[in-house]
């Protein structure tokens, strides 16, 4: 559907919408919703849709209206966001961006130096890889420029702002970053949301694809449940990774069944990549440049300091994207001979689950099969800054060196992980409770089904009520879902 198109069908929606405040006693939070064009989604409609949502529960919203671009097709769609939000800054107050005071405002070194790593974060995801030459190189100094122009501005208007938290879709892509990066050096909660079919996911305050607040809610688990109720989050734990070996769980990415696939080959070490350029895995390495440099330095360390076999597992959703990761090709091609390395690209037809079974160590970036592998008892090295990177049932290094080591050291002993009741809580607040089951998301078609609804059916909506909540209250939406999750168990 057109972006014009679009912003008429919504138009009407907002025309049957009521701003009146549903609650008497107002709410002391000022919130601030970044309302910014979004690759001509409808990413812009939604967060305005949240902030009427946040006015209707009793809080005092604030507009942020990024009309700097940052897209070169941007142009086209902030004249038309312009005129919609005309019409709500007669009940919401709304910011434009580019009126905001820029004089004597200068950009420091660590500014800079967080602009260099979102220029590169931004290439990565609009190019689909890390491994870019000259091409990527033009669009990352285009992405530097726009940040380095607009940062003024955004830098700007934290320096005068008065709001105490601030809603920001994804946390990365575009100018996002920018907000997260000066709401944590001013003082002020940065929460982003981000959305796939059907589903929202939120970050308290960080990107909502790293899902952070799981770590947040298993450290503090023991005030926040009972006994009873952790047991049974353990046992719906269990359910849950037994369903989606079966293809029937909550998220299913394999192309045959579990119990179908009958693999008669065994490794020592498996690599489960995620996707390059999803939101989960940018910006996460710590010791290496990029995934590219992290598999390849990490397989040729294996391959001349030990004896042990390889498994590489290209993450099957790329399916869905058909994709060229050129990592893969290259690592096909490089140890096409060498009877240790098994690439698996994503159209392999095999189980990952069945290769997680057939492996003693387990190597992953940000991958849930981290987690699962733990759950199964394998042993788990990491290097990354993932979630989970923190957690007892992981061997997580401080070095590229140790990070080696450690995977020499389990190479030569019983490399068994003994640390699953951990895991579980990590893997049913991250994949059971981290997403929120709903079709009001900004998704093109599940915007064409919410928009032709009544506004107050939208609003006391459970799902969506809890959204809310969680953008204006103390709690994460992975917190707020568990609970609801929870309560209605003990009820059944």
């Amino acid at each position: 559907m057109l972006f014009n198109q679009q912003a008429l069908l919504f138009k009407g929606f907002l025309n049957k919408s009521s701003f009146s405040n549903d609650i008497s006693q107002k709410l002391k939070y000022k919130v601030g919703f970044v309302v910014t064009p979004w690759v001509f989604t409808a990413v812009p409609w939604y967060s305005v849709v949240l902030a009427v949502m946040s006015k209707r529960r009793g809080a005092e919203p604030v507009i942020i209206f990024d009309n700097l671009g940052f897209e070169k097709n941007d142009d086209e769609q902030i004249p038309i966001i312009e005129e919609i939000l005309d019409e709500v800054s007669h009940y919401i107050k709304v910011i434009k961006l580019n009126e905001c005071t820029t004089s004597n405002i200068l950009l420091e070194k660590n500014e800079l130096e967080e602009i260099n790593r979102l220029s590169h974060l931004n290439t990565v995801w609009k190019l689909r890889t890390d491994d870019y030459g000259n091409e990527g190189k033009e669009l990352e100094e285009y992405c530097r420029g726009k940040l380095i122009k607009n940062a003024i501005y955004i830098k700007s208007f934290f320096k005068n702002s008065l709001l105490d938290r601030i809603v920001v879709p994804g946390g990365i892509y575009s100018m996002s970053g920018l907000y997260r990066f000066y709401g944590k050096k001013c003082g002020i909660r940065v929460t982003t949301f981000d959305s796939g079919p059907n589903t929202v996911i939120s970050g308290f305050e960080d990107v909502a694809a790293y899902q952070m607040d799981t770590k947040e809610v298993v450290n503090n688990i023991e005030f926040l449940f009972s006994d009873e109720e952790i047991l049974e989050i353990k046992e719906c734990a269990k359910k849950e990774l037994k369903l989606r070996q079966a293809g029937k769980g909550l998220v299913n990415y394999q192309s045959i069944d579990f119990d179908l696939a009958q693999m008669n080959v065994k490794f020592d070490v498996l690599f489960p990549l995620n996707i390059v350029w999803d939101a989960a895995a940018l910006g996460k390495h710590r010791f290496f440049k990029d995934s590219h440099s992290w598999i390849e330095e990490t397989l040729e360390f294996i391959l001349k300091q030990t004896n042990a076999t390889v498994a590489v597992r290209q993450h099957p959703a790329e399916s869905m994207f058909k994709e060229k990761y050129n990592v893969i090709e290259s690592l096909s091609s490089k140890y096409c001979e060498n009877n240790r390395v098994v690439i698996y690209s994503y159209d392999k037809c095999i189980n990952t689950y069945e290769l997680l079974g057939s492996t003693k160590i387990v190597l992953p970036h940000t991958s849930t099969v981290g987690i699962e592998a733990s759950i199964l008892l394998k042993k788990v090295i990491i290097e990354s800054d993932c979630y989970y990177s923190e957690a007892n049932f992981v061997e997580k290094a401080n070095t590229k060196d140790e990070y080696f080591n450690l995977i020499m050291q389990a190479l030569q002993k019983d490399a068994d992980n003994k640390e699953e009741s951990e895991a579980l809580l990590y893997y049913y607040f991250s994949q059971v409770c981290g997403f929120l089951r709903t079709n009001f998301t900004p998704q093109p078609d599940d915007f064409l089904v919410w928009v032709k609804k009544d506004f107050d059916e939208l609003l006391f909506n459970e799902e969506i009520s809890i959204l809310i909540e969680s953008f204006l209250g103390e709690k994460s939406l992975t917190l707020l879902n568990a609970l609801k999750k929870i309560r209605k168990e003990s009820q059944n």
